[in-house]
């Protein structure tokens, strides 16, 4: 077991949080002082359990990084302050021109109390002063050309063009195609979560050369198109064009597994679409307008509305509606995956016999072999209105509202509920909401929270009508 020195023990529980290096340093203790197991503050950092997951993650990504900061030697601060300027500017692995970059570094020194000194005449304490041009060329030979050198067995950092950046790249960054409103669109992980991944507008090569303007917000990026003359003009949104070609109808839809790949090339972005399976992410080797199959549809293999078996009547006295018939729509719910785009409409009443009929109730058809052996492919089905209560375990007819919002159609599937539910002090809340097969050779649709504004249960399955079986 390790021993935790008395300072950062004490100053711990002062706190009641970690303390950070700067706060041991200024309560006397050079963290460089640490048990010799330990050749970083972040190892101990880790050692003791005290680091978030995203930064036991970064360490584990970047270890070797923080070993050659920790060790590197420094007798003023310029080294840091470089890092820092990349830092505040985002652009450790974009890059920052070296005019820009060393006028920045100035500004910072300056106005910085105590490491102003670093920038001071010796003996009148007075800062030094110098032209632009000179002081950039003060900066390229300290600390530019010192970084540039060999530490650790490796050169850190590197320069493009006139940019310097380090000479490594941060691992690509997954975004996960969802829907609204019936547009795809990319989920994206906030900064603080994916702190290499881009904040507003910044180009991006698609995998056929196109380069294209892509707009990211906190948690999402809805836009994207050809880029215009400047970055940040009006852009045309063909995000949801470009996600349907590489994925087909079904991008975004919920039990999707489609993402999207962002990954750096020196100082360009690139952009290519990934499917997940099994746990795995694999590029798709698509171009854009090639459009992907999509996976595990249930395809349709009997027809349409035309093959209803029974007799309809248009329009049935009043007396026997929700009596003895009910409307018929032409709807398909897929029995797999998501049936096709509609906008189901009444073609008809038929009779429902041996059956208590009551209102809201109706016939639709469902397609498709994943849930056998209760509804067989093909079969024209009896739903009723979800009975009030928990939907747990009753056989449903959901709906995505593909269209957007205030349309009444939609994609469909009939499926069997499955919710986990966590107790709160508030009552209850959902954790997790599946959609399962009853065929075990199908995946279950598994609804995420951003699906829930979109999905609505039509129905619950009274029963396949007997006589009305396609065939």
């Amino acid at each position: 077991m390790v021993s935790i020195p008395p300072p950062v023990r004490d100053l711990r529980a002062d706190l009641a949080r970690r303390p950070t290096m700067t706060e041991l340093f200024h309560r006397g203790y050079n963290p460089r002082t640490l048990p010799p197991e330990f050749t970083t503050w972040f190892d101990f950092v880790a050692a003791e359990g005290d680091a978030t997951a995203l930064e036991a993650e970064c360490l584990g990504r970047f270890r070797d990084w923080f070993v050659m900061l920790a060790t590197t030697r420094m007798t003023k601060s310029f080294k840091m302050v470089l890092l820092r300027v990349l830092l505040d500017n985002d652009a450790v692995f974009s890059g920052m021109p070296i005019p820009e970059l060393a006028a920045k570094c100035r500004e910072f020194l300056v106005a910085h109390e105590f490491l102003r000194r670093d920038n001071a005449d010796a003996a009148t304490g007075q800062l030094v002063e110098m032209s632009p041009r000179k002081w950039e060329s003060s900066w390229r030979k300290f600390p530019i050309s010192i970084w540039m050198q060999e530490q650790e067995g490796r050169n850190w950092f590197a320069i493009h063009g006139d940019s310097l950046r380090v000479a490594f790249e941060c691992d690509p960054f997954h975004t996960k195609v969802i829907q609204s409103r019936g547009k795809p669109f990319l989920k994206v992980a906030p900064v603080d979560e994916e702190p290499g991944r881009p904040d507003g507008p910044v180009l991006v090569r698609l995998p056929d050369g196109r380069e294209w303007e892509f707009r990211f917000v906190k948690i999402a990026c809805n836009v994207a198109g050809p880029r215009g003359s400047n970055v940040g003009d009006t852009l045309p949104n063909g995000l949801p064009t470009l996600l349907r070609e590489w994925f087909g109808p079904d991008a975004g839809l919920p039990g999707t597994s489609f993402q999207v790949e962002f990954h750096r090339e020196g100082d360009a972005w690139h952009i290519a679409p990934l499917r997940k399976e099994n746990g795995a992410c694999t590029h798709l080797p698509v171009a854009a307008g090639d459009p992907v199959p999509a996976a595990g549809r249930d395809l349709q293999t009997n027809g349409g509305w035309h093959l209803f078996p029974g007799p309809l009547t248009p329009s049935p006295p009043p007396a026997s509606r929700f009596t003895t018939r009910v409307p018929v729509y032409d709807l398909t719910a897929a029995a797999g995956f998501w049936g096709p785009e509609s906008v189901p409409e009444e073609i008809g009443w038929t009779e429902v016999l041996g059956v208590a009929v009551n209102p809201g109730m109706f016939v639709a058809r469902v397609t498709g072999t994943s849930m056998e052996p209760l509804i067989p492919d093909g079969s024209w089905c009896l739903f009723r209105p979800c009975p009030a209560g928990s939907r747990e375990g009753r056989i449903v007819l959901v709906q995505f509202a593909s269209l957007g919002a205030g349309e009444n159609g939609g994609r469909f599937t009939v499926k069997k509920y499955h919710s986990e539910k966590t107790v709160t002090a508030d009552g209850w809340r959902h954790d997790r909401i599946q959609l399962l097969p009853l065929n075990p050779a199908f995946e279950p649709i598994t609804l995420e929270p951003e699906d829930a504004a979109d999905v609505m249960m039509v129905g619950e399955l009274y029963q396949p009508v007997p006589f009305l079986i396609g065939r």
